[in-house]
């Protein structure tokens, strides 16, 4: 048996989290992957057959993302990754709070029973999304409160979700 951790991967179909998935196969990790269209991942599925597992299925649907994090009856994911981008031509979002949502019910749900375990969560969130003194004037003003003010608004409300939960999860959990 491996002694590395299995990864779930949410948003591994393209941008940052597909380099993770990549980087990840190459390095021997097994990962299991939930995606809106699997076939964007078929080369790597073919690739590394033995490695990847890909569910077809929507962040937004907890059962999908249990579905995911559960590798076998009491046996979990002990390393998550949310990559979940919004898409830039919607007006509202709420994909990556929801995303990361739904894997915060699942792990406070089921996170006792993974052996003693710790689960590791990392979310792939905005560079300087809380502390942006040194953006530009024009981005802080009229890009940023104007034209991104929804996805930086989504991904602010996923990472408190994620404190939130390290409190909950203390002796349990990283991120």
């Amino acid at each position: 048996m491996s002694s590395k951790p299995t990864i779930a991967i949410f948003g591994g179909t393209q941008g940052v989290g597909k380099q993770c998935l990549e980087q990840a196969l190459t390095l021997g990790y097994t990962c299991r992957v939930l995606a809106r269209n699997p076939s964007a991942l078929n080369s790597l599925s073919e690739q590394y057959a033995s490695l990847l597992t890909i569910i077809k299925g929507d962040v937004l649907n907890a059962a999908d993302v249990k579905q995911v994090l559960q590798i076998s009856q009491g046996n979990w994911c002990t390393l998550i990754i949310s990559a979940v981008g919004g898409n830039q031509n919607e007006s509202t979002t709420s994909l990556c709070e929801t995303g990361v949502r739904n894997v915060a019910k699942c792990l406070e749900e089921n996170v006792m029973d993974n052996g003693g375990q710790r689960t590791r969560f990392i979310l792939v969130s905005s560079a300087g999304l809380n502390d942006d003194r040194d953006a530009p004037w024009f981005f802080k003003r009229i890009i940023k409160p104007y034209f991104l003010n929804y996805i930086y608004n989504d991904l602010n409300q996923a990472e408190l979700i994620v404190h939130d939960l390290a409190r909950k999860l203390a002796n349990t959990f990283e991120y």
